[in-house]
């Protein structure tokens, strides 16, 4: 195997008349070895359950919730499942009622070595400290493995305030490091569904006036010794099928 191929994206619950089409069309070309969704809801899993693909699903129960997490992974099945991570944010910000918001993961054979692979979705709003709380959750949770394997996990972090990121980049180091670092802005706010969040009334409200915002909220991250002796590549997607961006990632393993 040459490389490997992930596409990370936001689905917005499939709210925009285009995912649908969009995912029928990724699941039928197979160019993706993973796929890391977040927001799969209900509606998100029939789309994918409709069509004709050949992808397993890793999607688990969140007790928290009292229903299936809103991240998920779609993985080709020559890829031997070794062990399933969970971790769950839904409670994480009291405050707010429970989303499935959380850490999926799964411990894969690729290439004759481990592989572990991610989908993130931290809180939204306004609480930077609930985020770096399930960053530290993360962390946690992934630390177990060896110096052997590799990771890669993405998502949507909803960082959206001045040295945010800074902050989480600094948080993942110095095992992990963000690999999507010139993709550019992934968020418009100017598609963002309406909902009773402040901050989605205030972007529909400037919708309405024509007014968007763009965001960096999506971001890939790897190990460090991935990202010194492989080439990885990030893109965005030009698709308008969610308020984010649908962002592609491709690994060489082949050695620099």
């Amino acid at each position: 195997m040459k490389n490997i191929a992930v596409l990370t994206l936001n689905t917005q619950k499939a709210y925009q008349p285009g995912f649908g089409p969009f995912m029928h069309g990724v699941l039928a070309s197979q160019r993706y070895d993973f796929l890391l969704l977040q927001e799969a809801n209900a509606t998100v899993m029939s789309i994918i359950s409709g069509a004709d693909h050949s992808y397993a699903v890793l999607h688990p129960f969140d007790a928290d919730l009292g229903a299936d997490t809103g991240v998920c992974i779609l993985y080709k099945k020559e890829f031997i499942l070794k062990d399933i991570l969970f971790t769950s944010f839904a409670k994480t910000n009291p405050a707010m009622p429970a989303r499935g918001w959380g850490f999926v993961g799964g411990l894969f054979t690729v290439d004759g070595g481990d592989m572990l692979v991610g989908s993130v979705h931290l809180h939204s709003g306004i609480k930077i400290s609930i985020r770096r709380k399930e960053i530290r959750m993360i962390k946690e949770k992934i630390s177990h493995y060896g110096n052997n394997t590799q990771f890669i996990f993405a998502g949507d972090f909803n960082t959206g305030f001045p040295g945010e990121i800074f902050t989480i980049d600094n948080m993942f180091l110095p095992d992990f490091v963000r690999s999507s670092k010139n993709i550019g802005t992934t968020l418009d706010s100017r598609y963002t569904e309406k909902s009773s969040f402040l901050l989605n009334r205030v972007n529909s409200f400037f919708a309405h006036l024509g007014i968007s915002f763009k965001f960096r909220t999506d971001h890939v991250y790897v190990d460090v010794h991935t990202m010194q002796n492989h080439h990885i590549s990030c893109k965005t997607l030009p698709d308008r099928v969610s308020d984010h961006m649908a962002v592609e990632v491709v690994i060489a393993l082949d050695l620099v």
